[in-house]
């Protein structure tokens, strides 16, 4: 297979480089772009079939991308030639760093290859307005939006989604039932859906994503394309319903992706890629079955299993290909997945494939782009670690605060960041109160505040709410803990005992509007309680008695209604 890839590299090469000598007449300009154009198509689809490693897949592109180069410099910008090589840049921008295919983990040179891609793919436009030329054009702005998305510059991608979606949707217009502008469509929404989910907009999100599955029907077709495309927009609903707290619905919604998925790689042409597909859906499941912090509904043995047999296939596609960046890093999800749907019964164990996920995850190269999942993933450490490694836990938090404060400096309008940073704080202020230095609790938590006055309950997303809840938790635990200083003032420690209170109310608001919402999970209902309880006491012993019940009822009374 590699010979005959090779062997067809060599004979595009000589053709293009004898064109480009022989300076040929617009006729043979013509042929030799209608064979560069079935040759990458050609080389894609069997080089996707095959064992050969991503490194030789690239090597081989970036051949073609260099002959047709040369080519370009004779033929006075010809826009049938540019817009071959507009698809040469999006593959070779593909094996660069896409995190959709097998990939060399080098992010930097796939962006400059995507935007290239758009650039020569506009020029070509601009001399031959054409369906193929205007494809070309949305083709490389979605490949370069993913890109900017995935490396969380989300303003970036949500302008140049934004700039796809009106032309996509205009040549959509022109020929709806065409299934190829249909399938244009589809895509740009769902890439506008995965830039307003990391923003915090679930809410949006979820339109985009019912939009992408109206764009394209919600039944199966039998069409390979069209069902593998449904599964991954079922995948998507499932994920920002859990987001919206709306578990039943978005356990159906992956169960659905996942019987799709698994029927079609029964059959699949590029087996890798369906595997890949398949470990994302088990990784995602095992979430809101077991694995996702206050979302998630219990069902912990088939978390566990889901999370195994994502192991399984990451394990599986790590050890085909060394050089394939996306493979390792999938594995150290994977990892992280089992920790997480282990974190509640079998902490121990939990620990444990937390630190190999962390171990492997730093060999991810740049590291600039790891430290985000090793913050997260050193969080979820600290969170099982008993309470005699209080010292490593400290540690953990503070170097997954130093992580978060970095994120914030560099992407300081990233909504996701600096609700990352607020409740980084208000772990490591947890961690100081429990080595009962509550002097440095109170200063760490004092830092969230700023950040905590950005946030409010009326979000739709539970991921927002979810941290508000925490850090008011912690920051009347702070209160408390002052209020039974007796070397303070009588006075100091009633202000302290009023402050206490005034957070415990807003927490206890907050899991009446999560309940409003109709979100509560066990490990939700845990939570609220243990705020009850504590409000509870300080009914009893307060000196401005209110129960519960009402003191829950006044605060979420004061909120507008959910929208």
């Amino acid at each position: 297979m590699l010979m005959a890839c090779a062997t067809m590299v060599v004979l595009i090469g000589s053709i293009l480089f004898h064109k480009w000598q022989s300076r040929a007449a617009d006729r043979k300009l013509q042929q030799v772009a209608s064979l560069a154009d079935s040759a990458i198509s050609d080389m894609t689809g069997k080089l996707q079939a095959s064992s050969a490693s991503v490194e030789t897949q690239a090597a081989i592109f970036r051949s073609s991308l260099q002959y047709l180069s040369e080519l370009r410099q004779s033929s006075g910008d010809d826009p049938r030639l540019l817009l071959e090589l507009s698809k040469a840049y999006m593959r070779v921008g593909d094996l660069e760093g896409s995190r959709y295919v097998a990939n060399l983990g080098d992010s930097s040179s796939a962006i400059r290859s995507y935007q290239e891609a758009l650039r020569t793919a506009n020029e070509a436009r601009a001399r031959l307005h054409s369906d193929e030329s205007t494809i070309a054009v949305i083709e490389a702005y979605q490949r370069l939006g993913m890109m900017e998305f995935w490396l969380d510059r989300l303003q970036d991608a949500a302008r140049h989604f934004s700039e796809c979606l009106a032309l996509t949707r205009d040549f959509w217009q022109q020929r709806p039932q065409d299934t190829a502008r249909t399938r244009l469509l589809a895509l740009t929404y769902l890439g506008l859906g995965d830039v307003e989910s990391d923003s915090r907009e679930p809410d949006k999100a979820l339109a985009s994503y019912r939009t992408a599955v109206e764009v394209i029907g919600p039944d199966l077709s039998g069409n390979e394309d069209h069902d593998q495309m449904l599964a991954r927009f079922n995948a998507r609903l499932g994920r920002t319903l859990n987001e919206l707290g709306s578990q039943t619905e978005a356990l159906q919604y992956l169960r659905k992706s996942i019987a799709i998925d698994e029927a079609q790689a029964k059959k699949a042409s590029s087996p890798n890629q369906t595997q890949r597909t398949l470990f994302a859906l088990y990784h995602t499941i095992a979430g809101p079955l077991s694995g996702e912090e206050l979302l998630n509904v219990g069902a912990f043995d088939e978390g566990r299993t889901y999370a195994h047999k994502a192991l399984s296939i990451a394990e599986a596609l790590a050890a085909s290909d060394k050089e394939n960046a996306q493979a390792r890093a999938d594995l150290a999800f994977a990892y992280w997945g089992l920790g997480n749907a282990q974190r509640l019964t079998q902490p121990k164990a939990a620990s444990g494939w937390y630190r190999k996920s962390i171990a492997l995850t730093r060999e991810i190269r740049p590291l600039s782009e790891a430290e985000r999942f090793i913050a997260t993933r050193k969080e979820a450490l600290a969170a099982v670690l008993r309470k005699d490694h209080s010292g490593e836990r400290l540690r953990l938090l503070e170097e997954a605060n130093a992580i978060r404060r970095k994120e914030v400096a560099t992407h300081p309008g990233l909504p996701d960041y600096r609700l990352s940073l607020m409740r980084s704080y208000c772990k490591l202020a947890d961690a100081e109160l429990a080595v009962n230095d509550v002097a440095k609790a109170q200063e760490i938590a004092n830092q969230s505040l700023p950040l905590l006055n950005e946030f409010t309950i009326r979000s739709p997303s539970l991921f927002v709410l979810r941290g508000l809840g925490y850090c008011y938790k912690t920051l009347g635990n702070i209160e408390r803990h002052i209020a039974t200083d007796q070397k303070l003032s009588p006075s100091d420690r009633h202000a302290a005992f009023d402050a206490a209170r005034d957070w415990y109310e807003k927490a206890a608001g907050l899991w009446v509007e999560w309940n409003r919402r109709g979100a509560a999970t066990p490990e939700s209902e845990i939570e609220h309680h243990r705020v009850e309880h504590i409000l509870a006491s300080f009914a009893l012993g307060g000196s401005r008695h209110r129960s519960l019940s009402s003191t829950a009822r006044a605060v979420s009374n004061r909120l507008p209604p959910s929208k």
